[in-house]
């Protein structure tokens, strides 16, 4: 479908503070309660941002609103997901303690967008041996996660998570083989 050239991203360096931990996390005020239907979300325009080593996407417009943003601009979508995510917030470190203290490990995702943070974290996660994760995922619309579960062979983050997005966009809940929801 459409496809464009992968913009610069000046919004990184401004984002990475002197700690080289980024400084900046653009969060909505949507809950659960505002998510979109699926024919209001077919009023929505994504397309496919091709970069020099990854892939990502561009939410063109949401109903008559032009948006123009590009998901995961200068870096993509799994080194954005890994120092938002799991450096920046110590995912690792934070589950090792919910572990100690037998809790499931619980991941307030704001902004699930075309579900890149939240796959590149789980996977993080469950390679750390998390054994009972939870991820409670907010978003005005699946919109974005339809239209990367439709071009998940141009999406490396999602290799191996089609099955649980397309769950998580068709029931509300997902499951993986390892027990994280």
């Amino acid at each position: 479908q459409n496809s464009r050239k992968c913009p610069p991203s000046p919004m990184l360096s401004r984002m990475l503070n002197g700690r080289g931990r980024l400084g900046l996390l653009r969060l909505s005020s949507s809950g659960p309660n505002n998510v979109r239907n699926s024919a209001e979300s077919e009023e929505e325009d994504y397309e496919l941002v091709e970069c020099s080593n990854y892939t990502t996407i561009r939410a063109v417009r949401y109903g008559k609103e032009e948006i123009g943003e590009t998901f995961h601009p200068g870096v993509g979508p799994e080194e954005e997901g890994r120092l938002l995510y799991v450096q920046q917030l110590q995912l690792l470190e934070r589950e090792k303690e919910a572990r100690h203290l037998r809790q499931d490990f619980v991941l307030w995702d704001v902004g699930l967008g075309a579900a890149g943070n939240a796959v590149v974290a789980i996977r993080a996660l469950v390679a750390n041996g998390c054994p009972r994760l939870r991820v409670v995922s907010f978003d005005r619309t699946a919109g974005a996660a339809k239209f990367a579960l439709q071009h998940a062979d141009k999406l490396t983050y999602m290799e191996g998570f089609e099955s649980v997005i397309s769950d998580l966009i068709t029931t509300g809940r997902a499951e993986t083989t390892s027990g994280a929801t």
